[in-house]
């Protein structure tokens, strides 16, 4: 299906400077997209939507890029057509679509973002066709992101850019965030609340080289670990548990791992990586 919103690139003439403010998108199969040619400067605010397959798609910009006020959840399409089971339609989303992708990005800055029923609530990977051109770097700055409902909160699958995220707060099935093996830069999780009941707090996959470090952060609870790294190096300082349990598991292939300054939250170790706990 055709996209519902496709931002103008800077190889027309405009330099892309492209705004979608205002909208309520029903049922878009992929609701806007900015990519895959080049584009700059692009602002996406006030928007509703319930997709198909894929909410937001940021495939190539080159310069600064905001998106504010954004709400992605199944209950837009069923108030507009009450036909439409709710039950169907959220099984149905949380098996098949991403709220957000980034992937080659100069750039961008998301605040205010709410996804419900959703299987992603944000992913972030390299771009799917590199060139001499191209760059394998999506850096996104994000603030006060709130998550519910989904499979996966935020999966940062790969890339060697850094991504910043402040004020959390996000409950999912699986993972509130997932760091994977393709990442080689660092993540920082500053403050909010991550809460999953049958899963992780936050994975790290194995084969991932890059470095998380996560401060002030409350796991609200989970069914497996509050951290379950199994690459990468690892910083968790000045966060609390709220869960029962094993919250921290160091698995082989951990590279690093400090831990200071922590409150309820016990650590399995099982990894040769040097660990450090203070208070």
């Amino acid at each position: 299906y055709p996209v519902t919103i496709q931002a103008e690139s800077s190889q027309e003439g405009n330099y892309g400077f492209s705004t979608v403010r205002y909208c309520t998108l029903v049922n878009p199969y992929v609701g806007i997209r900015f990519g895959p040619a080049a584009n700059e400067l692009g602002v996406i605010e006030h928007v509703y939507m319930t997709p198909l397959k894929q909410g937001i798609l940021v495939q190539y910009t080159t310069d600064v890029g905001r998106i504010r006020d954004i709400h992605i959840a199944s209950e837009y399409y069923t108030r507009y057509d009450a036909s439409v089971s709710g039950t169907v339609l959220k099984d149905y989303m949380k098996a098949a679509v991403v709220g957000m992708e980034f992937q080659r990005s100069d750039w961008q800055q998301l605040s205010d973002y709410t996804a419900r029923d959703v299987h992603t609530g944000v992913l972030i990977r390299k771009q799917e066709v590199m060139t001499a051109a191209l760059v394998d770097s999506a850096n996104v700055v994000m603030s006060d992101i709130r998550m519910s409902n989904v499979v996966t909160g935020i999966d940062i699958a790969s890339g060697r850019s850094s991504q910043i995220l402040t004020k959390p707060d996000i409950t999912a099935d699986e993972a509130c965030i997932r760091v994977g093996a393709g990442f080689s830069a660092a993540v920082s999780v500053n403050g909010g609340i991550l809460t999953s009941p049958s899963g992780s707090g936050i994975v790290v996959e194995a084969g991932s080289t890059g470095m998380l470090s996560v401060m002030d952060l409350t796991f609200g609870g989970w069914g497996d670990y509050a951290v379950d790294a199994s690459g990468g190096a690892l910083v968790v300082q000045g966060c609390q548990g709220g869960g029962t349990g094993t919250a921290v598991r160091l698995a082989q292939g951990t590279q690093s791992a400090s831990l200071d300054k922590n409150r309820n939250l016990s650590v399995e170790a099982h990894s040769r990586s040097e660990e450090r706990r203070v208070g």
